[in-house]
Order: C-alpha cells, then sequence, then structure tokens
C-alpha cells in the first residue's frame, strides 16, 4: 500500500514542474466520514484553490477513485458537476465545493478503502491529490428492507412528474445514478404521497431509493425517457 501512495505521489510532483497553472486544495484538504454502510451517502467538501501566478479561466472537474485495501482499482469516475464555467479564480483565490455520492458495491469494498480525489480542467494545469481513507460496513444483505407496504411508484418510465404513494415512514428519497452519484435529493419528509419532477434528467435508468429514520430502505430502478 505504501508503495501504491508513492507512486500516486511522485507522479503528481513530477507533473508539476511543466506548468504555471496549479489547482490545489484547501488546509483542510477534502473532508468525508470516516466510516459508513452500503446505502449510507458519503458526503465530500473541500476549496479549491488557485495557487498559480495566473487567474484560472477554465471549467473544473473533480476526479475519484476508489481502491481496496491491497491497492487494488474499484472504480474510477467524475463525481459532482463541473465547476467555474463562468468565472476566473484569481490568483490565490477558491471555490468551496460540496458532493454527495451513494455508498454501493460498485464503488466501495467492505473494511477499509483508499479514496484518491483530484480537480481536472480541459487545459493542462498542474493539481494537488487529496488521499483519504474510509471504513465500510455491512453488505447488501445486511440491510433490512422498509418493514411497511410496498411503495407504488408511477410512472415507470417516466418523462416528468414521478408519483411514489404508500410512503408513511418514509424519511428521505434520493434518486441516484447506476453508478451511486446523488442527483436528486428529498429529505424530512412526512407524507404518504410524493411527486418528483425528474425532467432536468437525461435518459437513462437511474435507482430511486427510500429510507425511513431507522436507516431501513427500498431502491427501485427507474427509467427517465
Amino acid at each position: 500500500m505504501r508503495r501504491f501512495i508513492i507512486s500516486i505521489i511522485f507522479i503528481f510532483f513530477f507533473s508539476k514542474a511543466h506548468t504555471q497553472d496549479y489547482l490545489g486544495f484547501g488546509y483542510n484538504g477534502v473532508l468525508h466520514e470516516d466510516t459508513l454502510h452500503i446505502g449510507d451517502s458519503i458526503h465530500f467538501s473541500f476549496w479549491i484553490v488557485n495557487q498559480g501566478v495566473n487567474s484560472f479561466n477554465d471549467s473544473i472537474f473533480i476526479n475519484c477513485s476508489t481502491y481496496d485495501n491491497n491497492g487494488g482499482l474499484i472504480l474510477s469516475m467524475p463525481i459532482g458537476s463541473v465547476y467555474n464555467i463562468s468565472d476566473s479564480i484569481l490568483s490565490n483565490d477558491s471555490i468551496y465545493i460540496t458532493i454527495t455520492s451513494l455508498v454501493s458495491l460498485q464503488s466501495f469494498s467492505l473494511g477499509d478503502n483508499i479514496v484518491v480525489i483530484w480537480p481536472a480542467s480541459v487545459s493542462p494545469a498542474n493539481v494537488d491529490t487529496s488521499i483519504t481513507s474510509v471504513h465500510i460496513l455491512g453488505s447488501s444483505n445486511d440491510i433490512n428492507e422498509l418493514n411497511i407496504s410496498q411503495p407504488l411508484i408511477f410512472p415507470n418510465p417516466v418523462s416528468q412528474n414521478l408519483y411514489i404513494e404508500n410512503i408513511e415512514g418514509i424519511y428521505s428519497i434520493h434518486i441516484t445514478t447506476l453508478l451511486g452519484e446523488v442527483l436528486i435529493n428529498k429529505n424530512n419528509l412526512n407524507t404518504n404521497f410524493f411527486k418528483i419532477d425528474v425532467s432536468s434528467l437525461s435518459p437513462g435508468s437511474y435507482f430511486l431509493n427510500l429510507r425511513n429514520g431507522k436507516g431501513e430502505f427500498v431502491v427501485r430502478k427507474i427509467i427517465v425517457n
């Protein structure tokens, strides 16, 4: 594992000398929970700082790779949105970013995980690299489904409004990509009926996650057309 981390750091510092543009993380680095269960949400928060000598005028993407305790790659993909689309980041200025993703067995392994996060842009730029760890508990077989009547979800496929009935006791509803990125998140619910506008989502398949206050949940696949 030490050789794996040193290799990442070596590649980062080797590339740093080739350009004046440099995107780094703030003083606290990347913050997130240290222990989670499969089915939980992981919340990343951090500052991106322009540590170069010039203003940074390009869009910023956030990449994330997860590795198991032996250094084996689990998943590598962009997370969050595209940032700094219209504004410049002056030298030594920063932007604050928060990203929420669903913890699944597609993106994490049970036990200790290494999380590597780094910013990227279309134009060449040196970037900082965050290396943190998170411990994942439980499995899909360990998590209880809601001990209530099954929810009624319609229409499915859906193009605009998705209706969910028979959800008494539900605390939160969120819609994620198949890789676990949270796109729509509704919390503090106290109703037996809910409507979600999904017209902003691109056509494709998504997961609908219904959770109660005890951490029990139901996941259903929906199709947006």
